[in-house]
């Protein structure tokens, strides 16, 4: 039998379409992943080779690419004994069957499922600064999950009424204030009559 060993990403996720992803680097044997030995966020690949850079290891990632190697391993196990039952003794083949049913709906889901491939948008932008975007990094973020930018108002807690009663940035209207601690109202001299 031949054995290949080495070291290769699995365990893909938090993948940000275009920009990046998190993957593990494990230590394999014949390609089913051992050891976790470095996660990384992924900016580019080209065949075997990758750039990255490197975040503690991620629990999501590990798991991810465990539970997609045991469910297939699972599934083709199941299924061939399915098979195999089903031609020699007939009609015993239901239950192996069923769990490479489930292994493999199981795998399907880790693999292509968007609660375990795609990053929303706070972990993206986690991601994003551990990476060192830049501004226009954070925009095409902002755009691709569809988050505005500043919407031109700055939304501040009230946490005692009489302190925001007197409470007017510098940019605001004259004669404006803080009102009852509900938002913008105008100040005494407004409401008697302009």
């Amino acid at each position: 039998m031949i054995f290949i060993f080495g070291s290769r990403l699995f365990g893909k996720c938090d993948d940000v379409a275009g920009m990046f992803h998190v993957a593990t680097k494990f230590g394999h044997v014949n390609f089913l992943p051992l050891i976790p030995m470095q996660t990384y966020i992924v900016l580019s690949r080209n065949g075997n080779q990758f750039r990255g850079v490197p975040i503690p290891l991620s629990a999501k990632s590990i798991l991810l690419a465990w539970a997609r190697v045991v469910s297939l391993v699972v599934a083709v196990v199941a299924a061939c004994i399915a098979a195999s039952v089903a031609n020699s003794y007939g009609g015993e083949w239901i239950v192996p069957a069923g769990v490479a049913i489930v292994a493999g709906a199981g795998f399907v889901l880790t693999m292509w499922h968007r609660s375990c491939t795609k990053a929303g948008f706070a972990r993206a932008c986690q991601l994003g600064q551990i990476a060192g975007l830049n501004e226009h990094g954070f925009a095409m973020l902002q755009k691709h999950y569809g988050e505005g930018t500043g919407r031109g108002f700055e939304i501040v807690p009230v946490g005692d009424p009489e302190a925001a009663a007197g409470f007017a940035p510098a940019d605001a209207p004259q004669g404006w204030n803080g009102g009852a601690g509900n938002g913008w109202a105008p100040s005494d001299a407004d409401s008697r009559g302009r």
